[in-house]
């Protein structure tokens, strides 16, 4: 018999009779956990290659034995995890520069978002809750309560309202003087990403489904359909007419938000062969990124839907064969320069206009999320794993400086329209207000 205890930590192949069979079998049912299609641990098994002597923090649960099994005939691949008490970072030796800490929240802090002054906070968690509250001193004007971890929280395009959508669909609207509730409606949908339409009241919201729902705050609610197979990200362009959805298939689809209709859908052998989690589009609405689990970026002319490139990201020169999901892609305002950001830590600058890698920079961490500022600037913000914001040049990918005190990974981040301020929301259920100078 096998036992936990037996298992070769080295090993990347074992026969078993059926005997054997049966204890590993046990071992994957009764002693490890069970879900293992969250994104979270999805990157773990390509951050790094975390091993059993390696002590790193993967967000809870740690590597300690991949094996193949051979039984009957068959493969059978089993990733065997043990849940972990602390981080192994050192959050202390990290200065807390914030010069704002908010703590209302009780759980991690999925999202946030700066009003354009930076005046105003927003921020939702995993606490089933979202707050708007005054960046001067952390005061709360408004508290909206959910029915579960919200996924989405924003300003719309005046900043007269903002709209909140948990993960069970339940949306809801508040007017941002009056914090009185204006709209609420329930998609008895499990929702993965939420937009504004960018300058009318409109709210797009993606499920898991695969719909994306298109809501107007009188009532009107139209869906946009996919592949059946869930939604998940979207953007929607600045002309307002269109709004492009990945996928968890790795389509892509486009589609003309007046009629309700796909423009174009990008299939295989075009489309990304795992799931779609990232998505940018260029200023002049010409060009759409998208980033995927499948460690690949892709170009796609947003006018014809046609594929430009396929850009082959996030590979070490040390470990050729790591797979590394593009977990950012952004575009610069200024300049024809693509950042791709991926789960290993691995930022790369990519010219657009040659399709070749321009710079790469390895952070210690894996990165989140990366923005470029939407007024004329060269810096981009990198949020990674360590719980550090990174600012740097994009067009040579020298560090200018750091932003650092939170005591888990960054989950999202957001600027004002200056970029004089930059809000941060983390797993260590904060968010923080930081000076960007």
């Amino acid at each position: 018999m096998i036992n936990e205890d037996d298992i070769d930590h080295n090993c990347n192949e074992i026969i078993l009779d059926e005997e054997d069979w049966e204890s590993v079998h046990e071992l994957s049912n009764d002693d490890k956990p069970q879900d293992m299609s969250s994104d979270e641990n999805d990157d773990h098994d390509e951050d790094k290659n975390y091993n059993a002597s390696d002590n790193s923090d993967i967000g809870g649960y740690l590597i300690f034995a991949f094996m193949k099994c051979q039984f009957k005939n068959l493969d059978l691949f089993y990733f065997y995890f043990l849940e972990v008490d602390e981080c192994s970072v050192d959050w202390d030796k990290y200065k807390d520069e914030a010069i704002l800490t908010f703590q209302k929240h009780t759980d991690a802090v999925y999202c946030c978002s700066l009003s354009k002054s930076g005046k105003l906070a927003i921020s939702g968690g995993g606490d089933d809750k979202g707050f708007l509250w005054n960046t001067h001193d952390g005061r709360v004007h408004l508290e909206i309560v959910h029915k579960d971890s919200l996924v989405g929280i924003s300003f719309n395009h005046d900043e007269s309202l903002l709209a909140s959508v948990d993960m069970k669909g339940f949306l809801q609207v508040y007017n941002a003087q009056s914090f009185q509730n204006i709209y609420q409606y329930n998609l008895e949908d499990d929702v993965t990403w939420m937009k504004w339409h960018p300058f009318q009241d409109i709210i797009l919201v993606g499920s898991a489904s695969g719909i994306t729902w298109m809501i107007s705050l009188d009532d009107v609610i139209n869906p946009l359909d996919g592949f059946g197979s869930s939604t998940t990200c979207g953007e929607i362009f600045k002309d307002g007419r269109r709004v492009v959805a990945g996928y968890d298939t790795g389509y892509i689809r486009i589609f003309d938000i007046q009629t309700f209709s796909p423009i174009h859908s990008i299939k295989k052998p075009g489309a990304h062969e795992d799931s779609v989690v990232s998505l940018d589009i260029t200023k002049d609405d010409s060009l759409i990124a998208t980033g995927s689990i499948d460690s690949t970026a892709k170009l796609i002319n947003s006018n014809s839907g046609k594929v430009v490139c396929t850009i082959l990201c996030g590979k070490m020169p040390e470990n050729d064969n790591s797979n590394n999901t593009v977990e950012s892609v952004c575009f610069c305002n200024d300049l024809p320069l693509l950042a791709t950001g991926s789960i290993n830590g691995l930022l790369e600058i990519w010219d657009i206009n040659t399709q070749k890698k321009r710079n790469q920079v390895e952070l210690p961490s894996g990165i989140v999320k990366m923005a470029w500022p939407s007024g004329p600037s060269f810096l981009l913000f990198v949020a990674g794993l360590d719980g550090v914001l990174h600012i740097l040049d994009g067009r040579d990918g020298s560090l200018k400086s750091t932003k650092s005190g939170h005591k888990h990974h960054i989950l999202d981040f957001s600027l004002s329209q200056s970029n004089e301020l930059i809000l941060t929301s983390s797993e260590d259920k904060t968010c923080r207000l930081f000076l960007n100078n």
